[in-house]
Parts: C-alpha cells; structure tokens; sequence
C-alpha cells in the first residue's frame, strides 16, 4: 500500500475510533446527569423484596433449612427456627444478613452463610391516592417519575394540593418525601421529582377550599388560592347571574373564638378563608 494511502486509512482509523470515545463518554455523562435530576435511579438495579415475591432462602451447609416462601401483605415470611421474618423493603442482600443476625443471635448455627435468591418477582406498581381523578394503583416502569404516575391516574382534581407527598419503604424505615407540584412547574426545575420505585404511595392531599351559593352562574364548591379576593372568587363561580347583585355580599364563617358561624358584609378587595361561604343576593329590580 502506498504511503499516502496508508497514512490516510490510520488517520480515518484514529478519528473513527475517537469519535466512538467521545459518544461513550457523553453517553456516560447523560446517565449521570440522570441519576442527579432523578434521585435513586443509580440504585434503579437494586431490587427491594415486597408483597409477592417468592423467595429462596439457603443456609450452607444446612439443607434442612432451605425455604421457598412468598412474602405476605404484611411484607413477611417464615422460616424455620425464627418464624416470621420481615423482609420487606429490603434488597437481597439485606435480606440475608438479617437472617443471618436472627440466626446467629438465636444461637441457632454458628456463623451462619446465607443466600437469598428471587424465583418469581411480583408486578411492580405504586399506589396513587387522594385528589386525582383516577386514584388506583398503577405500573412501574423504568425512568418514570411521580409526574408520569399522577398521569396514569389522570391528573389532579380541582380541589387538589400543590404539595405531593409520595411515602417509601427503605430497609425498616417509611421515608416522607415532599414536591411542591406548583414550584416544579413554574421554576422547570426537575431535580426534586423522585422516580417512583415499587410500592411507593403518592398522596395527593385536598387543597383549601371556599364555596359560592346564590345569584351566580355557578354555584358550588372551590379551590382557595393564596391570597384570593371576593372579586377573584366571584371570577371562578362564573361571575353574577343575571340576577345577581354585588349589593350586600356577605360571607359566612365559622369564628373560632365565639365556636359558632357568624355573618360577615364584605367587598370586592375583602379577602377570603378556608370555608368560607360566599352568598350572593338577588337583585329586587
């Protein structure tokens, strides 16, 4: 081959095989910025025991205690000598040193070798309650986040909080964990919305609330935002009827001190509370 040929192959060599490196490496960033926006997916492969499972549990050297059992709703299963175990939550590997401790503190084996091993899994799926319109409980499935499980349950109600807390079980703790829905929204700022992980519970928590009765276009019960104001509330029941009048507005509001619901004549700029109860009047003429 002549040198100029040569030298041309190598240097479309080099070049073909850096590009491959740096496709690698970005590759490599992006999963790593991944598991920054989305906490716990770097441990997205290690897979926690849960109702369901059937497990095999193996003591080396010790055949008469090898035991295959499906863990219970109450995130159990026995085995000999210990009875009830609670698994639940864990990892395999969790798994099999809790047995190993319970078997060494019962000073059933001396220094016990245990292996825990999953023969069937169960379906993976989160609970999605409260202030949705579809509470249920739904698949999991990799990458996806508690947005996409509030989705499968079709969107928050409209008298749903902007604070979601989503309960996990982690070894034998149930860790809280809050998303302010609003701020993630506004702000496109991802990095607090957890990936959702088999068992999780999404609970979507009812949002304060006010109601409009009387001369409007409709009446009926309402979200309360922040700060809101008889003309904003007035606003979302759809604005006066025909026969309505903005003459003698009155709220209705239960007063902590006197332990009854007094009536108050309030204005446009006047703001409302949780429960109140705006009443509209009929125009005489």
């Amino acid at each position: 081959m002549p040198m100029k040929s040569f030298l041309r192959s190598t240097l479309a060599h080099l070049i073909s095989t850096r590009t491959i490196m740096v496709y690698a490496w970005a590759g490599a960033l992006a999963l790593l910025s991944l598991g920054a926006v989305f906490p716990g997916l770097a441990h997205a492969a290690e897979y926690r025991l849960g109702v369901g499972d059937l497990v095999k549990i193996v003591v080396y050297e010790h055949d008469d205690l090898t035991t295959e059992d499906r863990i219970t709703d109450s995130g159990t299963l026995s085995f000999p000598y210990l009875g009830e175990v609670t698994v639940g939550g864990l990892t395999k590997g969790e798994a099999a040193k809790r047995v190993t401790t319970l078997l060494s503190a019962g000073k059933f084996i001396k220094d016990p070798q245990v292996s825990v091993r999953i023969l069937q899994y169960r379906e993976p799926k989160v609970s999605v309650l409260g202030q949705v319109n579809r509470p249920g409980r739904y698949p999991v499935e990799e990458f996806k986040t508690v947005l996409d499980a509030l989705a499968d349950a079709g969107g928050l109600s409209p008298l749903a909080e902007d604070q979601v807390v989503v309960l996990r079980r982690e070894g034998d703790r149930t860790n809280k964990y809050q998303i302010n829905l609003r701020n993630t929204i506004d702000t496109g700022n991802l990095r607090g919305v957890l990936t959702i992980q088999d068992g999780d519970i999404i609970n979507v928590a009812k949002a304060e609330q006010f109601y409009v009765y009387g001369a409007v276009q409709h009446s009926g019960v309402y979200r309360l935002e922040r700060n809101m104001t008889i003309i904003q509330g007035l606003a979302v029941a759809g604005g006066l009827s025909p026969r309505g009048t903005d003459r003698g507005l009155m709220v209705r509001r239960f007063d902590i001190a006197s332990n009854a619901v007094i009536e108050l004549p309030v204005t446009f700029q006047d703001t409302l509370s949780n429960n109140d109860v705006l009443v509209v009047k009929e125009s005489l003429f």
